[in-house]
C-alpha cells in the first residue's frame, strides 16, 4: 500500500484555549457534472459494471484554516461602533470605525495573537482522474475515532438533489456516498465535512474510501483510493478577553485624525473611546480548530 502524507498547519497548539468544544454543523456534496443521470449496469456486489474500462477514482483530502468567517461576522453583528452613549458636547453621534474595519481588526488580531485564519475547510474531493466514474460507485465515509451522530431526515435533500447521493446511513457509524449521475473524466465531487450534519465535540480523524467496486483500473499510476483528514484540537476564543489589547491598538490606529475630534467632542482619549467597542466583545466566543494534516493511499 502506498501512503503519502501532507504536512499540518504549523500553528502552535499552545496558543489555544484548552478543553473547549467544537461542533461541525452539515455533510454537503456538490458535483461538477452533467445534469442528466445515466443508469449504471449492475456488476458484482451491487455496484456498476466497468468491464475492462480504464478508470481511476482519486480521493483528495483537504484541511485548511481554523474558523468559519460567517460565524465571526455573526458575532460582530450589532456591536455599537459609535460613542453615542457617551457625553458628546452638543449632542449627536460619532461613529469611530465601520463594521468592515472592525471585522478586519478582529481577523488580524486572531492571526497575529493566536495564529488562527478564516475560511476553514475540512473534507474530500472525489475526482475522475481517468475515465468516467459510473453512477452507483460508492465511497464510504467513516470516523475511526467515534460514531457519526447523524440527523438522517436532514440528509434527504442531498439524496434528491441529483448530485452526489448520500445513499446509506449505517447505525455502526458510517455514510455511504454513491456517485449519481456519472462523473466524467476531470470532474469532481466535494464532500464538505466542515458544514456536515455531524455533531461531535472534536473533529479528530475522518476517512473517505472507494468501496464499491473495491478497486479501480487505471492505465498507469493509481491515484489515492482513500484519504483521511485529521484535526488535532478544538478551542474557543473570547474575542474581547483574549484579543483586547491587540484590538485596542489596531482600532486606535484606524482612527487617525479622528483622535482630535474625539477629544474635542467627548473629552475622552482615543483609548477610552475604543474601549467602549472592545468591551462589547467580551463574552463573544468563536470556535476554532487546528488541522492535523492529511494522508491517503491506494486500496
Amino acid at each position: 500500500m502506498s501512503i503519502e502524507e501532507k504536512g499540518g498547519s504549523g500553528i502552535d497548539r499552545r496558543a489555544i484555549v484548552k478543553g473547549a468544544a467544537w461542533s461541525v454543523p452539515v455533510v454537503a456534496a456538490a458535483v461538477a457534472a452533467p445534469a442528466m443521470a445515466a443508469s449504471p449496469t449492475t456488476g458484482g456486489g451491487g455496484g456498476p459494471n466497468y468491464g475492462s474500462a480504464k478508470w481511476d477514482a482519486q480521493v483528495i483530502p483537504f484541511c485548511a484554516n481554523n474558523y468559519d468567517l460567517s460565524v465571526l461576522q455573526g458575532l460582530l453583528t450589532g456591536v455599537d461602533l459609535t460613542v453615542a452613549k457617551l457625553p458628546i458636547v452638543g449632542g449627536g453621534v460619532l461613529q469611530l470605525i465601520t463594521a468592515a474595519q472592525l471585522e478586519s481588526a478582529v481577523e488580524g488580531a486572531l492571526q497575529s495573537v493566536l495564529g488562527f485564519t478564516p475560511g476553514a475547510t475540512r473534507g474530500f474531493t472525489i475526482k475522475a482522474a481517468e475515465g468516467t466514474i459510473l453512477a452507483g460507485t460508492i465511497f464510504k465515509l467513516t470516523n475511526p475515532g467515534g460514531i457519526l451522530n447523524l440527523n438522517v431526515p436532514a440528509l434527504s435533500p442531498l439524496a434528491g438533489a441529483g448530485v452526489a447521493n448520500v445513499a446509506t446511513v449505517n447505525t455502526d457509524g458510517f455514510v455511504s456516498i454513491a456517485i449519481n449521475p456519472d462523473l466524467p473524466q476531470g470532474n469532481t465531487v466535494n464532500v464538505d465535512l466542515f458544514h456536515a450534519l455531524v455533531d461531535i465535540k472534536v473533529l479528530e480523524t475522518w476517512k473517505l474510501q472507494l468501496t464499491t467496486p473495491p478497486n479501480d483500473n487505471p492505465t498507469s499510476t493509481d491515484q489515492w483510493d482513500w484519504g483521511s483528514v485529521s484535526a488535532v484540537a478544538g478551542a474557543t476564543v473570547d474575542l474581547g478577553t483574549q484579543l483586547g489589547s491587540a484590538l485596542t491598538t489596531s482600532i486606535t490606529g484606524l482612527l487617525g485624525t479622528l483622535v482630535s475630534t474625539i477629544v474635542a467632542l467627548t473629552g475622552l482619549t482615543a483609548g477610552q473611546a475604543v474601549s467602549g467597542i472592545v468591551n462589547q466583545l467580551v463574552g463573544k466566543k468563536l470556535d476554532v480548530q487546528i488541522c492535523g494534516g492529511t494522508t491517503g493511499g491506494v486500496n
